[in-house]
């Protein structure tokens, strides 16, 4: 006679299936044949910067390249407590020299002589 089941059998955590996991490799690829090329960085075309991996020229619109400055979050929580029960980190990531694409014009070359 079997007894009750034990509580490890009750108690199973669900597994991810890694069929429905993104492919990092695909997102990769995909940002790169859609996102290379030009990236105008203001209003009204602002959108989200091209990964870090995909070649882009930016195009000074006003808002920073995002070469120079990139957040973790694409969107800023509304409160403290969203970005706490979210447990994600959000910080700035800041490269005041980052290497520039030779068509991209840095900012400066208009204030120097």
């Amino acid at each position: 006679m079997m007894g009750p089941p034990t509580s490890a059998m009750q108690q199973q955590k669900p597994r991810l299936d890694p069929n429905l996991m993104p492919s990092a490799v695909q997102v990769i690829d995909e940002d790169r044949s859609t996102r290379s090329g030009p990236f105008p960085t203001g209003y009204p075309t602002a959108e989200f910067p091209p990964l870090t991996t995909t070649e882009y020229i930016a195009q000074d619109q006003g808002n920073c390249n995002p070469k120079f400055m990139r957040t973790t979050l694409y969107a800023a929580p509304a409160s403290s407590d969203v970005l706490k029960n979210s447990q994600l980190p959000f910080t700035v990531a800041v490269a005041p020299f980052a290497p520039l694409h030779p068509s991209e014009v840095s900012f400066l070359s208009h204030l120097i002589p």
